[in-house]
């Protein structure tokens, strides 16, 4: 927006922050259009769905059924042979109760509304609220709330909460959570970073109706990365991984060992059958031939050096990602599941440093 004589009064960025405005006919609102912070209006946590559809153009937004982040999707089971089979618990992050009664739960943007929450129903303050496949949503529940009955990808979608009231979606509350492949009894839920942002991961163990687990971190990590060499040549770009643990890593599935280890963001490579990493053992996937590699930067012999890879690291920043082989499913596809990630970036990244 400029003024009559070209001056910028103001310009942001906007999302599908929130599913029930995007392509769903509510409106993002600001939350707060006084604020002396005029960076809120480029971020997620300044804005909310409209409360009712259509928005309310030319007049104040009513007030919502509940705040921004007031209800979490706080962890899911997506992949387990247990009696309730999948999960979805429900986390009241405010110190005062919050009634969901009429609300829904989906696995789908194309219908938000698959399951909806009994009426009456309320999460205490601080507390949680964990609905079963088996009991609630799954498609032989006998559940009334059941819509449409759905279970959680094994390999990987998202879940939804969206507020509601008499079977339509009103309110303006709105939240979802994206997921990857998941390996057997492996639960997906939120982690508090130091930021104050929380990314939804793998955790250690299973924590359901209770606080979360730390996350699952892997023996093996992602250790170093040259990303962005002096002269852009190949031979200099790499990566580096570490076996932190005090036991040997093998980097395929001992039940099925063709399906090995892999990076699947950022560069693509997959590593050959057999590979093995002793404790404390550094070894490194290069960019170039690695007998070059080893060659120019004069590597010892005792160092495995894999590669080359496919693609390159971005001089800029982008994501790195490390997964391992879930097992195959019938009709013989492998889904793979994060190991570790790294996000890195030349001053670009949403903290504002490199």
């Amino acid at each position: 927006m400029r003024d009559a004589v070209g001056t910028e009064i103001q310009d942001f960025d906007y999302k599908d922050w929130y599913p029930i405005t995007d392509g769903q006919g509510f409106s993002l609102c600001i939350i707060d259009p006084a604020g002396a912070d005029l960076t809120c209006w480029d971020r997620k946590e300044g804005w909310q769905a409209s409360s009712e559809e259509g928005g309310s153009p030319g007049r104040e937004n009513p007030a919502n059924a509940a705040a921004n982040g007031s209800v979490v999707i706080n962890e899911i089971l997506t992949h387990t042979d247990g009696a309730d089979g999948d999960w979805i618990e429900l986390r009241n992050t405010t110190g005062a109760p919050i009634n969901i009664g009429g609300w829904f739960l989906s696995d789908t943007m194309d219908n938000l509304k698959k399951y909806q929450i009994a009426p009456g129903t309320s999460i205490p303050a601080g507390g949680y609220k964990v609905f079963t496949q088996a009991a609630n949503f799954g498609t032989s529940s006998s559940d009334p709330g059941k819509q449409t009955g759905f279970g959680l990808s094994e390999l990987g979608e998202e879940v939804f909460l969206s507020s509601g009231s008499g079977g339509t979606l009103s309110g303006g509350f709105s939240t979802t959570e994206n997921f990857g492949a998941a390996m057997s009894e492996v639960t997906f839920g939120r982690y508090v970073k130091s930021t104050g942002d929380a990314d939804f991961v793998s955790m250690a163990s299973p924590t359901r109706g209770a606080a979360n687990s730390p996350p699952l971190v892997s023996n093996v990590v992602i250790n170093e990365i040259m990303y962005h060499s002096p002269g852009e040549e190949e031979p200099d770009e790499y990566i580096e991984l570490y076996n932190r643990g005090g036991s040997p890593a093998v980097l395929y599935d001992p039940a099925y060992p063709a399906n090995t280890w892999k990076f699947t963001k950022g560069v693509l490579y997959t590593f050959p059958a057999g590979v093995t990493m002793a404790p404390s053992e550094y070894i490194l996937i290069v960019r170039t031939d690695p007998d070059i590699f080893r060659y120019v930067h004069g590597i010892s012999p005792g160092i495995a050096i894999y590669g080359p890879y496919e693609g390159a690291l971005d001089n800029d920043g982008e994501k790195l990602e490390l997964s391992m082989p879930c097992g195959p499913e019938p009709d013989g596809y492998v889904p793979y599941a994060r190991v570790d990630q790294v996000n890195y970036s030349d001053g670009s990244h949403p903290a504002g440093s490199d």
